[in-house]
């Protein structure tokens, strides 16, 4: 029953769109950056990555390769620069085990269960390269009002800000009326197909 609710989920239903390119689009990314961000892998970028990571809060070897670095860190650093020339072959640990987390007390449907991906720690290191390699970026091509992506900020604050606004509202005594719509971002998470995220990158390393 889970599985055919996922399947159901994330099959992608064919639906043709055509990409429209407007006039407003993404901030590009600069020709040093784009330089920065495709240089060779160094060791040092492995290990910061891999030292950022809290040994054991999950079950998994991340403690493990943090305290015999001296004797795996050599494997690591190499492994990782091979998916870098060959992004391909990040299949070969990119395995993940799918946890299924209740919302609610005593659940009776799917839906009601929160996936959580419990991740492969070479897939983690691969990837947090790539995040170190962005994050000089990112104040440039993402809007600070975007608090959840920028570095110091807390996704907590709009819950604030969107409780200050209802109450606000709800205090308003003049002509004027508001509205407020609640939108559910879930779906629009589990709808988001590879050709619309390949598109939006491409707008940003774009050099038009």
């Amino acid at each position: 029953m889970v599985n055919d609710f996922y399947k159901d989920l994330f099959t992608n239903n064919n639906t043709g769109r055509t990409w429209f390119q407007k006039e407003i689009t993404y901030p590009h990314i600069d020709d040093v950056g784009m330089e920065k961000l495709v240089m060779p892998i160094m060791d040092e970028e492995v290990r910061r990555a891999l030292f950022s990571m809290s040994p054991w809060k999950a079950p998994g070897p991340a403690g493990f390769f943090q305290q015999s670095w001296e004797v795996v860190g050599r494997n690591i650093c190499e492994f990782v620069r091979e998916v870098w020339r060959e992004p391909s072959k990040l299949g070969m640990v990119n395995k993940t085990d799918i946890c299924l987390i209740p919302k609610i007390n005593q659940p009776e449907f799917v839906n009601q269960f929160r996936p959580i991906s419990l991740c492969n720690t070479i897939y983690k290191i691969v990837s947090k390269v790539i995040v170190g390699r962005l994050k000089e970026h990112i104040p440039h091509i993402v809007s600070p009002y975007q608090t959840c992506f920028v570095s110091g900020h807390s996704i907590h604050e709009n819950i604030v800000v969107a409780q200050e606004l209802a109450h606000s509202m709800n205090r308003m005594n003049g002509r004027t009326s508001y509205f407020v719509i609640k939108v559910d971002l879930a779906k629009t998470y589990d709808m988001l197909k590879w050709d619309f995220i390949w598109q939006t990158l491409k707008e940003f390393c774009s050099k038009d």
